[in-house]
Order: C-alpha cells, then sequence, then structure tokens
C-alpha cells in the first residue's frame, strides 16, 4: 500500500507541471514598402491630389482635392464646392501591357481629382526608384518618385515648362489606395 500511494503521490505531481506561455512579442508587424509591377497593376482610388505652381521660383497657386467628408477642397482660397460621389471619385487603373487610364465612379474615362496633371490615358513604366508616367503638358515620359507602403502609394513630381520666357515648375503630389 506504501509503494501504491507512492506511485499515485509520483502521477498527481507529474500533472502539476508549469507551464509558461510565451512573451508576448515585442516586434512590430512587418509593412510591405517594395513596390512590384505585379503589386501596381490593379485598379486604386484617388484620395487626395496637390499642385502648387511656381512661377520664376515664386509660389503662384497651390491647388488640392480631397476626398474627405463629402467635400472636394479646390484652389489657392478657401474655394469650397460640394462632393460629388457619381462624378468626383476617381480611380486610376494600371495595366499589364503598360498603361494607364483614370476614370469616374461609371467608367468614363477622365476623372475629377487626376484630370489636371495626367492625360485620360497614357504610358507608364516601373524603373528602380520612380514611375514614368505620361505627362499632361507635352505626353512625355515624367518619373514620379513614390513611397509604398502596404496598399497605398503617395507620388511625387516636378514639371517644368517655359511660357512666354517665364519658367513654370509645377510640383505634384497624389495619393491612391489599392480596390
Amino acid at each position: 500500500m506504501k509503494y501504491a500511494l507512492i506511485i499515485i503521490s509520483l502521477f498527481v505531481l507529474a500533472g502539476c507541471v508549469k507551464s509558461e506561455s510565451p512573451a508576448p512579442s515585442t516586434t512590430t508587424p512587418y509593412k510591405d514598402t517594395i513596390l512590384t509591377t505585379e503589386k501596381l497593376i490593379g485598379k486604386w482610388e484617388v484620395y487626395t491630389v496637390s499642385v502648387s505652381t511656381y512661377e520664376d521660383g515664386e509660389l503662384y497657386e497651390t491647388k488640392s482635392w480631397t476626398k474627405s467628408q463629402g467635400y472636394c477642397l479646390n484652389g489657392n482660397g478657401p474655394i469650397t464646392r460640394g462632393w460629388n460621389d457619381s462624378t468626383d471619385i476617381s480611380y486610376i487603373t494600371f495595366t499589364q501591357d503598360g498603361r494607364f487610364v483614370h476614370t469616374k465612379p461609371d467608367g468614363t474615362p477622365d476623372s475629377y481629382m487626376l484630370r489636371n496633371i495626367l492625360p485620360k490615358e497614357g504610358k507608364w513604366t516601373m524603373k528602380s526608384e520612380a514611375i514614368g508616367l505620361t505627362t499632361y503638358i507635352d505626353s512625355t515620359d515624367l518619373d514620379y518618385q513614390y513611397d509604398f507602403e502596404d496598399n497605398e502609394i503617395v507620388f511625387n513630381a516636378l514639371e517644368t515648362e517655359k511660357i512666354s520666357g517665364d519658367i513654370i515648375q509645377y510640383v505634384t503630389t497624389f495619393a491612391i489606395v489599392k480596390q
């Protein structure tokens, strides 16, 4: 009987093993910051566009369009017009054959937010540090520097033209999110 109690006690003690849970992770979640052609291809929603115009080095005008709380903010002053989802929401689609088109929600070309910086449709080229997009001014390629994180891209570019002897520069920024 004495041995039976010892054996039972050993089984009971063996069942009382302390288990430790792993320490909580202190690493930050992985963020995808490498844009590839495969990730670029597809439909993206435009959520902000800003164009600052400089004439001979002096700021002349800034226009911005933001999809925010139902308003489209536009111009160098407090010019605001009502936002209309049926016409103002803008998309840009990059296709496998190196083309892009920007559209309204119904699929018709020429979105409100991008019409002043990009032609309705054009070409794109993936480069090591930039994406070349057909420009609105002279239909040549302009390199847009970009920041990519997860499903969002912010594009930035500087474009220059000469008009009547004045040097005009356009600093353009637009941001898109993958659909």
